[in-house]
């Protein structure tokens, strides 16, 4: 639970240098083109990346259990579509990327746009 994805990224091994190098510069032409989401995940693909292992990481944060007045009960939760805001730093104020996300199990497709 709240375990972050320790694998490596789709965006780090299909283009050599840094990914955050190249997530910082397709979050910068990513707010200069589009007004606000949606952007083309094909043309950003560091921050798809980015934003799929958010994803995963809010999935994986989700209790699997809880309890009620002394009763444990346990929980299977299937989020469809999901805004986040990414930040680069706790104390930044803007997000470095936002996206809306979701799994293919709701959708039958990849909604990430």
């Amino acid at each position: 639970m709240g375990k972050s994805s320790t694998r490596k990224s789709k965006a780090g091994t299909a283009q050599t240098g840094d990914v955050h190098e190249r997530i910082q510069a397709e979050a910068k032409q990513a707010k200069k083109t589009y007004s606000f989401m949606p952007y083309d995940a094909d043309q950003t693909p560091a921050l798809a990346a980015l934003l799929t292992d958010a994803f995963k990481a809010v999935i994986e944060a989700m209790p699997t259990k809880f309890e009620m007045e002394g009763r444990t009960y346990w929980l299977r939760c299937s989020i469809g579509l999901a805004r986040v805001d990414v930040f680069d730093s706790p104390a930044t104020s803007q997000p470095l990327t936002r996206g809306i996300i979701g799994n293919q199990d709701a959708f039958w497709h990849n909604p990430i746009h």
